[in-house]
């Protein structure tokens, strides 16, 4: 089956991610629906771009679906459990940050900053856990931005939410 309609199927209906799809040659018309990415006061428009990335980033998604997204995944409600203690350890040495783990990218505790497990993409959006609280985070600047800043923010926000 196609990428996306292994999405479609494991991850959006499983979970019922009514809001979330792959942005493919299909959904060109759907492009000027999306809030739009900026680099620095100008829009950047990528629709050819977006719907070749495919797993490289061409899930579009909610606020909203993408928690719920998170939260799933990370209480192994998409694959074997086991997998989650793995998520955090890098995959190449590195002192980088966020680290590319195996398959989320991963910030290190680093004085009152909790670890963060996440993703951060190009377009500004990020998504993230605290591993020691469990707190999901979601953020977005719509500006073409440097992972490190999306992760800093995300640890920041973690740390600052209510119990």
């Amino acid at each position: 089956m196609s990428f996306e309609e292994l999405i479609r199927l494991r991850v959006a209906n499983s979970l019922g991610l009514d809001a979330t799809y792959v942005f493919g040659p299909d959904h060109h018309e759907r492009y000027f629906t999306l809030s739009p990415v900026y680099l620095g006061s100008r829009v950047v428009r990528i629709p050819q771009a977006l719907a070749s990335s495919g797993a490289d980033g061409a899930i579009v998604s909610t606020p909203r679906d993408t928690l719920s997204f998170l939260r799933a995944f990370w209480r192994g409600e998409l694959f074997d459990g086991s997998w989650i203690p793995r998520l955090s350890k890098p995959t190449t040495p590195s002192t980088a940050s966020p680290r590319m783990g195996l398959g989320a990218m991963v910030m290190p505790e680093q004085g009152r900053k909790p670890m963060i497990v996440g993703h951060s993409g190009i377009t500004g959006a990020a998504m993230g856990i605290d591993t020691s609280t469990q707190r999901s985070v979601f953020l977005t600047n719509f500006q073409w931005s440097p992972l490190a800043t999306s992760f800093e923010r995300m640890a920041g926000l973690a740390r600052s939410l209510p119990d």
